[in-house]
This record gives C-alpha cells, sequence and structure tokens, in this order.
C-alpha cells in the first residue's frame, strides 16, 4: 500500500514538473525565471540524457542573451552547458562556456569581485577533471595556474585575513587534492595564501 501511494505521489511530482517546463517554455515568461526552474524540471526521467538537457539549455542562453544585458541567470546557463558538455565528452565545448561565464563575472562584479574568482576556480576544477581523460600533464599545469588567479583575486584586493578569502582557500585546497598532487608540491601552493607574505 505505501509502495504504491509512493508511487502515486511521484508521477503526481512528475506531472507539476512537466507542467512547470511547458510553461517556463511560453514566450512572454521571463527567460531568468525559466532559467531558474531548470534545476527542478532537469529531475524528470526524461532529463536523464544529456543530450535532452543541453536541448534545453542551449534554448535558455539563447533567449537569455536576446533579453537584453548579461545576468547572473545567463551565468547560471553557462557554467550548466559546461557541465553538462563535460558529462558527455565534449569539454573542448564546456571550457569555452566557462570562459564566457567568467567574462560576464568580471563585467558583472568587477574583477576583483568572489564572483571572478569562483569563475577562474570552477576553470581550474574543469581542466583538474579533464586531466583525467585527455593530456594530463597540460590540464593539469593550466588547473593549478587557474586555482592560483582565483587565490591571487581575492589575496590581493582583500587581503589574507578576508572571509571569503579563507572560503576559497577551502576550495582551492580541494582542487589540489583532486590533482592527488604529493604532499611537498601541495604544501608549496598553499603556503603563499596560508601565511601573510613577508615583508620586503
Amino acid at each position: 500500500m505505501a509502495q504504491k501511494k509512493g508511487a502515486e505521489d511521484r508521477a503526481g511530482l512528475w506531472d507539476r514538473l512537466r507542467e512547470l517546463q511547458k510553461v517556463c517554455e511560453e514566450p512572454d515568461v521571463s527567460p531568468r525565471v525559466a532559467a531558474a526552474a531548470t534545476s527542478l524540471y532537469f529531475m524528470l526521467p526524461e532529463f536523464r540524457a544529456w543530450d535532452d538537457r543541453l536541448e534545453v539549455l542551449y534554448r535558455l542562453e539563447k533567449r537569455l542573451k536576446e533579453s537584453g544585458s548579461p545576468t547572473p541567470e545567463l551565468i547560471d546557463v553557462l557554467d550548466s552547458l559546461a557541465a553538462t558538455l563535460a558529462l558527455s565528452d565534449r569539454e573542448a565545448e564546456g571550457r569555452d562556456y566557462l570562459l564566457e561565464s567568467l567574462e560576464l563575472r568580471r563585467t558583472l562584479y568587477g574583477p576583483e569581485s568572489a564572483e571572478a574568482a569562483n569563475g577562474l576556480l570552477f576553470l581550474g576544477q574543469f581542466y583538474a577533471n579533464w586531466s583525467e581523460k585527455a593530456a594530463p600533464a597540460a590540464n593539469r599545469k593550466k588547473a593549478i595556474a587557474y586555482g592560483e588567479d582565483a587565490m591571487d583575486v581575492l589575496w590581493s584586493a582583500r587581503g589574507e585575513k578576508d572571509p571569503q578569502l579563507k572560503e576559497l582557500m577551502l576550495h582551492f585546497n580541494a582542487l589540489l587534492d583532486l590533482l592527488a598532487l604529493d604532499s611537498a608540491e601541495k604544501e608549496n601552493l598553499l603556503r603563499k595564501y596560508r601565511y601573510p607574505p613577508e615583508p620586503r
């Protein structure tokens, strides 16, 4: 009985999410609202295939770009396109979307913002994952470089006591763990940001 009720509840949820998707596809619905809703209706069984998600994301990208000025929702869609393309073994295309997303972050929030730093870190993580499939040495080098660039953005702008820098440090540390660096190499990279720079 409980199993049957659970199945009925799921079916009801799927129906509501399909209705949400249908509404979001209407031309008079704000593309910003439509973009925000994707994470909900992407739970539907019919969006398990990456290509089906890409089709929706491409349409949203087009609508958001045609709507005028860049928005945070466009950044989210570009990031989602990058991640989905990477999962589809199309990393080169995904990288281009992340580079575009980074430029939008710099435009919307400023080149020394936490958002811009996060965009750089995302590129580092992207290259770290890519290094497991192709050009390991070159992609690992780029992953580290983007991670350091991300840290440098907030370090130079705010100093070592900034709470956002401390949070970014955790993600940078996770990036280095993802690359499976030996302890000496990892410590050498972290030391620059863990301690205040020595006076000249």
